[in-house]
């Protein structure tokens, strides 16, 4: 399985969220969740994380990044130890939906259980090799 920008150590920009009266209406049924988080699931389920390091999103107003984000959720919030992997793209939260990058990087998991690292797609459209 592969995630895009899910805030898997909950989300800061849905607990400031949450503040607001009308947060009801935008998180749902989902905002306990968008809160704690979900780090486990079952070890027979590999997933991946591609997260985003663009920060355009609606998340900024609502939350304090202190580092690297998409927008609407902190890369640190999409990262947990029982991930098989995890790479950061130039996208913002919802540009992941659109990212051609994301969608290589997706396929790259699907077929091999691990991303491509920056190297190796450096290397690979170079023609340069270890």
């Amino acid at each position: 399985m592969v995630c895009l920008g899910v805030p898997l150590c909950g989300s800061g920009a849905a607990a400031g969220l949450a503040r607001w009266p009308a947060a009801s209406l935008w998180l749902g049924r989902s905002a306990d969740l968008l809160r704690r988080g979900c780090v486990t699931w079952p070890a027979s389920v590999q997933v991946g994380m591609i997260a985003g390091a663009s920060p355009l999103g609606l998340g900024v107003f609502v939350a304090r990044f202190a580092d690297a984000n998409d927008g609407t959720v902190s890369v640190a919030e999409t990262q947990t130890q029982a991930l098989a992997d995890h790479v950061v793209i130039n996208a913002s939260h919802s540009g992941l939906l659109f990212s051609a990058e994301a969608a290589t990087q997706a396929v790259e998991f699907l077929d091999k259980g691990r991303f491509t690292s920056l190297q190796e797609r450096l290397s690979g459209a170079t023609g340069i090799s270890d």
